[in-house]
This record gives C-alpha cells, sequence and structure tokens, in this order.
C-alpha cells in the first residue's frame, strides 16, 4: 500500500494499480475502500471507481457485508443495488450515515416522502448532529420549504462547536430573504459579511437588499 501511494504521488498511476491490485488480493471490503479513499483523494476517480466496481461482487451475507455493498453502489451511482443492499441490514445495524445516504438516493430518485422518512430515522439516531441538520436544510430549500429549513437552520446554530456554522448562516439569509423579511435577511447578509469576508455574491445580496 506505501509503495503504490509513492508511486500514485509520483504520478506513476499504472504502478501505482499494481501495488493497490495487491492490496486488494485479501477480498477485504475495508482495503477496497481504503484503496478507493486515496484514489479519490489524489484525483483519480476513475480508477478508483474500478476498485468498488470489483468490490460490489464480493460475497458475504453479514450485515457489514451488505452494508458495505451498499455504501459503494451509493457512490458508484447505482441507487437502485444500493437501496436492495440496505434492506438486507438488520434496522440496528443502520446508522445515521446509512440514513442519510438512503435520504441522498431517494431525493436523487425524486421520492420525497422517502426522503423524509430517512431523514426522520436519521434525526432521532443524533439530533444534534451538524452534518445531519445541514443535509437536512439543503433538502428543504432544495424543496422550496423555506419555513422547514428555516427552523433546521435555527436548531443547527444553537449546537456547539457547529463545524457547518458558517454555510448555516449563510443558508439562513437567504431563506430569509426567500420568506420575504428582507429587512432581516439585509442584516444576515452583513452580519455574514462582517463574520466571513465579503465575496461579489454577498455584495450583490446586500446591493440588491438594500
Amino acid at each position: 500500500y506505501l509503495r503504490g501511494l509513492a508511486y500514485l504521488k509520483s504520478g506513476d498511476s499504472s504502478s501505482a494499480g499494481l501495488d493497490f491490485n495487491r492490496v486488494v488480493e485479501s477480498g477485504s471490503y475495508a482495503e477496497y475502500w481504503k484503496v478507493y479513499s486515496v484514489l479519490i483523494e489524489h484525483g483519480q476517480e476513475q480508477m478508483a471507481e474500478t476498485y468498488l466496481t470489483k468490490a460490489v461482487l464480493l460475497g458475504g451475507s453479514l450485515d457489514s457485508d451488505h452494508r458495505w455493498r451498499a455504501e459503494f453502489h451509493y457512490f458508484l451511482g447505482n441507487y437502485e443495488e444500493a437501496l436492495a443492499e440496505f434492506d438486507q441490514v438488520s434496522v440496528d445495524a443502520l446508522d445515521v450515515d446509512a440514513y442519510m445516504m438512503m435520504a441522498h438516493i431517494h431525493q436523487a430518485m425524486g421520492d420525497v416522502t422517502k426522503v423524509k422518512a430517512a431523514f426522520s430515522v436519521a434525526e432521532q439516531k443524533a439530533p444534534n448532529d451538524p452534518y445531519l441538520i445541514y443535509q437536512q436544510i439543503l433538502f428543504w430549500m432544495e424543496c422550496d420549504e423555506y419555513d422547514e429549513a428555516y427552523s433546521r437552520i435555527q436548531k443547527g446554530l444553537s449546537v456547539e462547536d457547529n463545524e457547518y456554522r458558517q454555510q448555516m448562516e449563510y443558508c439562513n439569509a437567504v431563506c430569509l430573504e426567500y420568506m420575504g423579511k428582507y429587512a432581516e435577511a439585509l442584516e444576515a447578509f452583513k452580519a455574514y459579511k462582517e463574520a466571513y469576508g465579503a465575496s461579489d455574491e454577498i455584495n450583490h445580496e446586500i446591493a440588491w437588499l438594500n
């Protein structure tokens, strides 16, 4: 693995591939994921996908096997196959990340009802997870349900150590604007600019709302 990584960093992807092929000879899902991740990190998306394509053909009927294959299908964009694998996993073995993946899959497939259901279960498991809250905010905004998004934003901004605070504060200003609360939106954009700096987009919003 380390030699493959060295080849990869030096630009020799062919030699890297030979070593990475030896890494995954054990048939371990974790090793396939390890190789996939490092290839993605170094911009080798097409090569990375070949490893997931092989990994989804691995056998095994344990919850962990189905979970790995579900995630691999998800990253490959094989949504029907991913859902089929998730269906084989025991409910107790499904965590927040799994339900978020299912929410994203249903969103991509246009099934809003199932998106809401998946997010609801995820929220029960981790009610104060900043990433989950942020994903819900984006979903509701895409659905043009700005009141719902706004309520999630307020919840997210109350969470300490929130690494998505900047994104949420931007969404907060946008939601206020779409909700017709222009004076509040203007103040929110000004506060965002003061906290995080100016950009053409932020300056445009402030000029438009003034």
